[in-house]
């Protein structure tokens, strides 16, 4: 049995992590450590394990895993002390904050011979996976264009968790909040992994429209791939009105898949005749991540997120922020 100590009770350590992990025999949830009194007494209560206010008490415990989901700018420092004290990490997207400090967390749990990944769950939503599906079937022919949309109407600081002070980090810049972050790490990753390579070139637009003026709202970032495929990123949150979660043309047929549940649709040419077809959605399966994050341990398999995927993602991202800054085309 794997033990299993997770920091940072927030929403997403209630409504992902925390359910994923009991959902997997051999990952026993056995402690949670939280700054916030409130938030230990409803992790005592509702999954009847040992808390603590103390990050040093959890690293004392007999955990093997330590989940971090606190927010963004702690996540190099309590990911190190924990590699160093021989705990297996995995941490919630992003990883950090820029590339120099992703790869002094790969070099430690190299150095320290521990497991470390990163929780991107959107690998397994159900519209993505029909897509690279689809892709890899090569039913629209020699890609030339792929825009992944996500876009809503809504602050990122609309749930308010009780007990947390700053349950509206995402929204400040000393949290490292921001969309990029948020949505663009996954974002990224997918593009990534449809492409199977990185992109030549970034060019990346970031604003600050309506919900802060310190962190972006919205962002549309271009990626150019070898073979001329042009990969646009477009994140907002105070659009009215949404595009396509999908639209991807190839030299033979059009994929557009209108939100994530689809409907997605295909129209293509085949044997001479122009037609319409709506293929079946795969199901969406978050839980994938750590039922592989078991088999990872106990030498069953690889880690589906691989730090050299985690690296590159973080790559992409800091050329985005740069060519943000500087209003220019930034070459990788």
């Amino acid at each position: 049995m794997i033990k299993v100590g997770l920091i940072g009770m927030g929403r997403v350590a209630e409504g992902c992590h925390v359910p994923q992990i009991k959902n997997v025999q051999g990952l026993e949830l056995t402690c949670i450590c939280d700054i916030s009194k409130e938030r230990r007494a409803f992790a005592e209560k509702e999954y009847h394990v040992r808390t603590c206010s103390e990050y040093t008490t959890l690293l004392d415990s007999n955990v093997d895993l330590v989940i971090i989901t606190t927010p963004s700018n702690t996540h190099k420092e309590l990911a190190i002390k924990a590699l160093k004290r021989g705990k297996h990490v995995i941490v919630d997207k992003p990883i950090a904050l820029n590339l120099r400090d992703t790869d002094d967390m790969i070099n430690s749990a190299k150095k320290n011979s521990r497991l470390l990944s990163v929780y991107q769950s959107r690998r397994w939503d159900g519209d993505f996976l029909t897509v690279k599906k689809i892709l890899r079937q090569g039913l629209l022919g020699n890609l030339f264009s792929i825009e992944s949309n996500i876009m809503y109407f809504g602050s990122p600081a609309w749930t308010k968790v009780p007990g947390i002070k700053d349950w509206a980090w995402r929204l400040k810049r000393s949290f490292g909040g921001g969309m990029m972050y948020d949505w663009g790490s996954h974002m990224i990753d997918q593009a990534l992994l449809l492409m199977g390579s990185k992109p030549e070139s970034v060019l990346c637009d970031m604003k600050n429209v309506l919900w802060t003026k310190e962190v972006d709202d919205y962002f549309r970032c271009i990626l150019m791939f070898k073979d001329g495929i042009t990969f646009q990123l477009q994140f907002s949150c105070v659009s009215r009105y949404p595009l396509p979660r999908w639209y991807i043309t190839g030299d033979k047929g059009t994929l557009v898949c209108d939100g994530w549940n689809g409907p997605l649709k295909i129209k293509s040419r085949f044997h001479g005749a122009e037609c319409e077809f709506i293929p079946n959605m795969e199901p969406s399966n978050w839980g994938f991540f750590y039922e592989n994050i078991y088999d990872a341990l106990a030498k069953k398999s690889e880690p589906a997120v691989k730090l050299e995927e985690v690296r590159m993602a973080m790559a992409v991202m800091e050329a985005a922020r740069e060519s943000d800054k500087t209003g220019k085309v930034v070459e990788l």
